[in-house]
């Protein structure tokens, strides 16, 4: 069934014609990125510039990703990806495919063991062409999930699967192991932050291959552990916190609002300081910044790790969880049998 026409004059118009256009910029941008990437090698100037694209390039994206065309003054009718029932659904099965997932996971490890391992085979002078192009590519698978997921996000009511239906974001008790070790990933990452951080310091000074080799399993399996603990431990009920939950909760939360507060503000900020300080190090090896980078990564993941650990039980107590700000922090009701495991 063709969808019906939209009424545009009852929409409020978006900020200006850049952000319904901007579609059209994720790809040359990433095309450029792609270029510098593999050409990094021919000195800083390019690693540098390859990074700067790549998180224009993801800002880009982004932005058309969650363009709206019923709030667009500019959209004459909504893109072929939302035109029909039929394109709707073909996102849904996109965005409920293990096939696609498990290419986005595999195509993550690969890049990253690409980009913190010893690369003889980049020696040629045409491996930056193949380079070039597999980076695009990438790019470009990413771009496609990041879209299909976003687009699926606004048409969820119409999906076929019952608990996306119902508003979750994975289906409940899926992922076991996950959420076990995402309980558990604190301990980890404090076990292999240290230890990535040594490593990373001695490749520094030492050029080899089998030590490059440890420390990019260790970086993979910190971004692993870490992924795990932001995207599914901190969005499904966990049944190893709810056994620990205080029978104070609200006197427990006020205690400790002050690392609430922090982990809520600063908790992004020290994740995202930590990936660009990762990329620094790799960015900037050989040079003494880049050992310092490998400190500053390593301190900053454990202090997340640390600050989400004394979050994690009084989380049902949390007003900023709660969406409240925490304007209500001195007014906190504890309510542990609502959050009490059956």
């Amino acid at each position: 069934m063709p969808s019906e026409p939209h009424d545009h004059a009852h929409e409020p118009a978006e900020t200006g014609a850049f952000i319904h256009r901007a579609k059209a910029l994720p790809l040359p941008l990433a095309a450029l990125a792609a270029t510098l990437t593999a050409l990094h090698a021919q000195g800083i100037g390019y690693t540098i510039g390859g990074v700067v694209l790549w998180l224009l390039a993801v800002v880009m994206l982004n932005t058309a990703a969650e363009h709206d065309w019923r709030a667009c003054s500019l959209c004459d009718g909504p893109p072929r990806a939302e035109a029909t029932p039929e394109a709707r659904a073909r996102l849904a099965r996109r965005d409920h495919s293990r096939a696609w997932r498990h290419t986005g996971q595999l195509v993550v490890a690969a890049l990253l063991l690409h980009a913190v391992l010893p690369k003889p085979y980049m020696d040629p002078w045409w491996t930056p062409i193949p380079a070039a192009v597999l980076y695009l590519l990438a790019a470009v698978l990413f771009g496609r999930f990041a879209y299909a997921y976003t687009v699926h996000r606004r048409n969820r009511e119409e999906c076929h699967v019952e608990w996306c239906r119902a508003g979750l974001d994975r289906k409940p008790g899926h992922r076991r192991f996950d959420m076990w070790s995402g309980h558990y990933g604190v301990w980890t990452i404090a076990a292999l932050a240290p230890t990535a951080c040594a490593l990373g310091l001695y490749s520094q000074v030492h050029d080899s291959p089998h030590l490059k080799a440890v420390y990019g399993v260790s970086l993979l399996a910190l971004g692993m552990v870490t992924g795990q603990m932001v995207i599914i431990h901190a969005d499904e009920p966990c049944v190893r916190c709810a056994r620990s939950l205080p029978s104070n909760g609200g006197d427990a939360a006020e205690r400790r609002m002050r690392w609430l507060r922090m982990f809520h503000q600063a908790g992004p900020v020290l994740l995202v300081c930590a990936c660009l300080s990762w990329v620094a190090s790799w960015a900037l090896a050989g040079h003494a910044v880049a050992k310092v980078a490998v400190c500053a990564a390593a301190l900053t993941l454990v202090v997340w790790a640390v600050l989400s650990r004394v979050h994690a039980p009084v989380r049902p107590w949390c007003p900023w969880c709660r969406d409240d700000d925490g304007d209500d922090a001195h007014t906190l009701t504890p309510d542990p049998s609502t959050h009490a495991p059956a």
